[in-house]
């Protein structure tokens, strides 16, 4: 699979369009293993507002935009979690 953000992506809609399709199913599933779906949806949610704000910051050379994502889940998460105790 190509990687859907290059630097010739100039619509950022249709850029986290793509992202969400290919990508949410499984972050949300990563999500709900930790803190079920309801929360799961929101933290889906958090991570593709979070991943549009820092479209630009996205670097290939330090991995993929599913583990970009991954990274951004679990920083919610963590949030999350700090904000639960």
């Amino acid at each position: 699979m190509g990687r859907i953000i290059t630097p010739e992506s100039a619509d950022p809609v249709t850029v986290m369009a793509r992202l969400f399709d290919t990508h949410a199913d499984v972050i949300f599933s990563y999500a709900e293993r930790r803190v079920g779906a309801t929360t799961a949806h929101e933290v889906v949610g958090d991570v593709f507002l979070i991943a549009l704000d820092r479209l630009s910051t996205f670097d290939p050379t330090l991995g993929t935009e599913r583990g970009w994502l991954y990274g951004i889940a679990n920083n919610v998460l963590r949030h999350h979690w700090r904000s639960e105790s």
